[in-house]
């Protein structure tokens, strides 16, 4: 047991590491449950919140469906990018083995390409689906035009394409699909710790500018009274199709609370948002995207795969979790290998001190 959880609280802080962006040096004994910043200063750093995460979410979340809808996507995509076989079929595969692949291997082949092979005009099957840009932009350069994709070889292309993917759909379902695990074990294990190792906003370094931890509190869609869906802000069309169009309320949309609120204040201050790199990733525009020198593409969506792949994992053990009851999130957080280390070697020196 005592390996296991040396391996649990390892594997953790190496998982946070892998963020390509600066992150905050957080210090270890201030990542603690108690004492934390009071209520009138989460207040303060809240009205200072960048104006995305005040926009109204969009109801219902667009991302239900969790991982099978996920891995079907991956499948519709597979189909129209057979030279990234061997991307597809260990994102498919998923597990364990996923969260250590050589992504970077994987993603400098696809950077290499010059136009997938065995594929037509109009898609791998030969249907009528625009083969995801790669053909108008070996028409643009044929044609010498100036265009948005000019310089951008079809290799580039194709992870662009596979970013946005990651960025607009996979992470916001399994982000969704974590919290709705997350809700329900805070629900039926009410003295749950809130910084459980496998929550979505534990894959990264909390940010902590002013001494305090930016959090974000679930807005509520919509009235109980008048449960009916909420006109999103307006979308920003995605250069390119068929990716999921820019959602600037994006986070409000995957921190929402239900419709009603949680059931009790205390399950509310658990399912508070932390804010992380990971919701830069979230926000990232095509222009953002298209600027990066390709190491920092690759780098950018090496890390993004990774951590949906950790999500991934650790969504289905919170799935197995919740079968056995939520057995293994019993007892005393600091004796649990579930909770982050910090959070115990804080308990045992507050013990020591008393």
């Amino acid at each position: 047991m005592a390996s296991m959880r040396s391996r649990a609280s390892t594997a953790t802080r190496n998982m946070r590491a892998t963020s390509i962006a600066s992150t905050y040096s957080v210090d270890s004994r201030s990542r603690t449950e108690t004492p934390g910043p009071s209520d009138s200063a989460k207040k303060d750093v809240s009205s200072n919140l960048p104006p995305h995460y005040l926009l109204r979410p969009t109801y219902p979340n667009p991302f239900d469906g969790g991982i099978e809808c996920s891995l079907d996507d991956l499948l519709s995509f597979a189909k129209y990018l057979p030279e990234a076989g061997k991307l597809m079929r260990m994102l498919l595969q998923g597990g364990e083995a996923a969260k250590s692949a050589k992504w970077k291997e994987m993603l400098e082949e696809i950077l290499a390409l010059e136009l997938p092979r065995g594929t037509s005009e109009n898609g791998g099957n030969g249907e009528d689906v625009d083969m995801i840009g790669v053909e108008e932009v070996r028409q643009e350069e044929k044609r010498g035009k100036q265009t948005e994709s000019q310089g951008q070889k079809p290799g580039r292309v194709l992870l662009i394409y596979i970013l946005l993917l990651f960025i607009r759909t996979l992470l916001p379902r399994q982000i969704t699909e974590n919290r709705a695990y997350l809700v329900r074990v805070y629900t039926e294990k009410r003295n749950t710790a809130s910084r459980l190792i496998l929550r979505y906003d534990m894959l990264l370094h909390w940010k902590k500018p002013a001494n305090h931890y930016l959090v974000v509190a679930s807005p509520e869609p919509t009235s109980t009274l008048n449960p009916l869906p909420v006109a999103p802000p307006p979308v920003v069309r995605s250069r390119y199709p068929p990716t999921r169009h820019f959602m600037p309320n994006i986070l409000p949309t995957l921190i929402a609370a239900p419709v009603g609120g949680f059931q009790t204040k205390a399950i509310g201050e658990r399912m508070r948002h932390h804010i992380t790199e990971l919701d830069t990733y979230l926000l990232l525009r095509e222009e953002q995207i298209e600027g990066w020198a390709n190491v920092r593409l690759m780098m950018t969506l090496s890390t993004v795969i990774s951590l949906w792949s950790w999500l991934r994992v650790s969504n289905e053990k919170l799935e197995a979790m919740e079968v056995h009851g939520w057995e293994e999130l019993g007892g005393i957080a600091e004796e649990n290998m579930w909770f982050l280390q910090e959070v115990k070697e804080e308990a045992k020196h507050a013990a020591r001190a008393d």
